[in-house]
């Protein structure tokens, strides 16, 4: 069955008119297209990113290459993840900043944990969470060999995943929860 979330919205958005519209914005971005991480050793981190994560990775630099899904073949945009090589990693990414992949089932978050367990030492996984119901999704959390973080989840709930549909709820605001507000976290 295909994830729910990747069904187009019932009617287009109006961005200008939405509450999060901000026409005095002194930047006019196009659209937020990417972001970096780190890696010691690209050429072992690219065998996790592309035969665990499912991912494409594209060379362009000798001490980079960019990642991304298989979106951009359905002529969309796209996220892309550009990886640089550097001999340490000073400041290594906490799990609340984590990259996100997407699955279609809850089936196949537990299949993903069982093989990223399995795998640890063949792809340098240092960490797997248990599968877990967090904000209405079903996700677990693991480390690369990098100390990147990576959730793999399945939304139970529809999800946003155009750009501008997100615009339709204000999310900030709790009266718009029918369970009241979001949940804060916890420190241990």
């Amino acid at each position: 069955m295909p994830n729910e979330a990747l069904k187009p919205p019932a009617a287009p958005v109006d961005r200008a008119h939405s509450p999060f519209h901000n026409e005095n914005a002194v930047n006019k971005p196009v659209m937020l297209s990417g972001g970096k991480m780190l890696a010691i050793d690209l050429e072992k981190s690219r065998r996790f990113y592309a035969e665990f994560c499912g991912l494409e990775t594209v060379r362009h630099k000798p001490n980079g290459l960019l990642l991304r899904d298989g979106r951009h073949r359905l002529g969309g945009p796209y996220w892309y993840i550009e990886v640089i090589q550097r001999d340490t990693i000073a400041r290594p990414q906490h799990m609340l900043n984590h990259w996100g992949i997407d699955l279609e089932s809850d089936a196949a978050v537990d299949r993903c944990c069982a093989l990223a367990r399995h795998h640890k030492d063949e792809y340098g996984i240092k960490y797997v969470q248990d599968p877990h119901v967090q904000h209405g999704d079903y996700a677990f959390y693991m480390t690369d060999r990098d100390d990147n973080w990576w959730e793999f989840q399945t939304h139970r709930e529809h999800r946003s995943v155009r750009p501008g549909e997100g615009d339709i709820i204000p999310t900030y605001c709790p009266t718009v929860f029918p369970a009241g507000e979001p949940r804060r976290l916890r420190a241990k």
